[in-house]
Parts: C-alpha cells; sequence; structure tokens
C-alpha cells in the first residue's frame, strides 16, 4: 500500500496480471487507436473544406452509409452534385438542395489520392478496435458479474466498466473507504488552506486512465433522463461551470465501484426528485421565512402599528386605564395627560 491508499506498484502489476485484457495494455491501445482514429477523420474534413466539399455541414456524420457512398464518388470524380446527392440514404435524401450546393466543390488529382489513404487508414484503425473489442470482451467472461453491476451506473457503458476493473480490480480491501478510493483516483476536489483561509486549489495528479474515463463517464450521465446523477451535474454546472461540475460526478461515480466487492449490491439511483425532496425536508424541519413572507408580515406590522395609532388618539389617558401599547404612565406624566390631552401624551410616551 503507497502513499495515497490504493495498491502499490507492485500489487498493481499483480493485479493487471488478472485484469481483463492483460493488464490493461489492450484498453490503453484501444484508447490510442480511438484517439488516432478521430484525428485522422479531422484530418479528412480538413481536405474536403480545402476542395470546397462542405459535406459536414449537411451531414450530421460524414462516416456512415450515405458520406461513405459519396465519399467514393469524389474519389472516382465520375459523378456530379446532383448525382452525389442523390445517393444519400434515409432522412439526409430530405436535404437533397442543401448536399447538391455542399458538395458543388473542385477536387483535384492530390485530393483524391489523399482522401483514399485517409479512407483506407479509417478502414484499418476500425478493424483494429473491432478485434481488441473482441479480445477485451473474451478476457472480461471471469468478471462478468462485477462488469454487469457497474454498467447500472448511469453514464459507465461496457468500456468504462471493464477499465475500471481493470484499473481498480475487484478487492475493494485495499481501500479504507470510497473517500480514499476517489483520492487515488484524483477526482478529490482540491484543498488549499493557508492562515486559516480557504483557497482555491486544483485536484490532486490520480490515475490518469481512470479520472479521464471517469470524468467522461460523468459527461454521460448528465444526458442520462431521469438520474440523480444529472439532476446533480446541471445545479452544480450553474454555481461552478461545466468542468468543476463534471469532476463532482466523477467524483460520485467513484464511490458505486464498491460494488465489486464480494458483498456486491445492484445500483440504485436516488431518481432525479431527490434533491428536490430533500430541499422540502429542510425546509418543514427548519422554517424560515421567505423574502415575499418577510414583506407580507412588515405590511401587517405597518398596519397593525398604525391601527394602533388610531386607536391611541381616541383614548382618553387615565390613571387606571394604561396605554395599549409603551412604557407605563408615571403619576406625574399621567396627571400631564389629564390636564393637556392625548396628543402630548403621545409624544411623550409614543
Amino acid at each position: 500500500m503507497d502513499r495515497r491508499s490504493g495498491p502499490s506498484r507492485t500489487d498493481r502489476e499483480e493485479l493487471r496480471a488478472v485484469a481483463p485484457a492483460t493488464g490493461n495494455g489492450v484498453i490503453c491501445y484501444r484508447r490510442k487507436l480511438v484517439e488516432s482514429q478521430t484525428a485522422e477523420r479531422n484530418r479528412l474534413l480538413k481536405l474536403l473544406e480545402m476542395g470546397n466539399i462542405k459535406l459536414a455541414s449537411v451531414a450530421s456524420d460524414v462516416f456512415v452509409v450515405s458520406g461513405r457512398v459519396m465519399l467514393k464518388a469524389l474519389i472516382e470524380g465520375m459523378a456530379s452534385a446532383e448525382e452525389m446527392a442523390a445517393l444519400a440514404k434515409g432522412q439526409l435524401r430530405r436535404k437533397h438542395a442543401e448536399l447538391v450546393l455542399a458538395l458543388d466543390g473542385r477536387m483535384e488529382e492530390h485530393h483524391r489520392f489523399l482522401l483514399t489513404m485517409q479512407l483506407r487508414r479509417l478502414d484499418a484503425a476500425k478493424q483494429d478496435i473491432a478485434a481488441l473489442d473482441r479480445r477485451i470482451t473474451e478476457k472480461l467472461e471471469p468478471y462478468r458479474v462485477q462488469h454487469v453491476l457497474l454498467m447500472q451506473i448511469p453514464g459507465v457503458d461496457w468500456l468504462v466498466a471493464a477499465v475500471l476493473i481493470a484499473e481498480i480490480g475487484i478487492d475493494m480491501t485495499v481501500f479504507l473507504s470510497a473517500y480514499h478510493l476517489a483520492a487515488w483516483a484524483g477526482v478529490c476536489p482540491g484543498s488549499h488552506e493557508s492562515a486559516g483561509k480557504q483557497r482555491s486549489g486544483g485536484a490532486r495528479k490520480g490515475n490518469i486512465h481512470l479520472r479521464t474515463i471517469l470524468v467522461g463517464a460523468a459527461i454521460s450521465a448528465s444526458r442520462a433522463k431521469g438520474s440523480y446523477l444529472k439532476d446533480k451535474y446541471h445545479r452544480l454546472k450553474a454555481r461552478r461551470g461545466a468542468l468543476r461540475a463534471a469532476l463532482a460526478i466523477a467524483h460520485r461515480s467513484s464511490s458505486p465501484p464498491t460494488t465489486c466487492s464480494p458483498k456486491a449490491l445492484d445500483y440504485r439511483d436516488l431518481s432525479e426528485a431527490y434533491l428536490d425532496q430533500i430541499g422540502q425536508t429542510r425546509t418543514i424541519a427548519n422554517p424560515r421565512p421567505r423574502p415575499h413572507e418577510i414583506a407580507a408580515s412588515d405590511q401587517r406590522s405597518y398596519f397593525s402599528w398604525e391601527n394602533s395609532i388610531r386607536g391611541w388618539r381616541e383614548i382618553q389617558v387615565t390613571d387606571e386605564e394604561p396605554p395599549p401599547f409603551g412604557r407605563p404612565i408615571s403619576n406625574s406624566a399621567g396627571e400631564k395627560a389629564k390636564r393637556t390631552g392625548t396628543r402630548e401624551a403621545m409624544v411623550l410616551f409614543g
């Protein structure tokens, strides 16, 4: 056990020896392939822009069936913009006029050469990613129960669950608590206190693979309908910003991986209305006047005071009948009030 209350380097090597994908190397390599695939797609779209092909501005995804057919037609260079727009499939056919304008560009011979090479690299990356997925699925078989339980968490898909098992393992006894796990993963909030003052501090550095996958899962959880994590994310986002909210949800999501323990239980979501219910309970337990209630109370107090003044003016002050408000009238003041009337008595005692 190292100083971060997590498995030490030796323990982690032993853990990765039994973890899926023979030590997380396959999962890391899959991540690198996905990143290179995304970079290659961006280069392809930039190449289309150089030829004045604005296909990405009309189609939401250029690399699906319709986009692939149009890209192959661009490589051949024999079809016109009208003919390539007619190759659209599904709902993209409704945008025929926009497609004609987007495909009305000029692709040179070197553009077609580069486009052919980029499509070939994308196909190769796709095949390699599929092979790695089969390998990871095969190695996940001994951990099928924990994998299924982890996927119950909003935002956690099969890949995120595989990374959690590979990085954390299934033995939760190496962590003293869920808070130690969050600190080891690097998703706990920073603490910077000086001279008794709390200052802004960044989160600590932890397991980079685990932290990035948890933040990505938190952003996905913020889109899960009817979940507690979504409601919590948007409340924090309004006050602290999107990035801090994502890290806070990642911190929250790092606690449920204790379902990997021998006493694993199903994940129970608190529901989207949980925080509203907590707010109502706190309001009932500690009633505090709201601004509109305070204004209404002040208005009632004002009218009550005015009515008291109006009634005071109609009362003749005597020794036997004290005034309705104020301090008691002394004997000398009472005699003066009888002689001079109630107006001066109001000045003295009001």
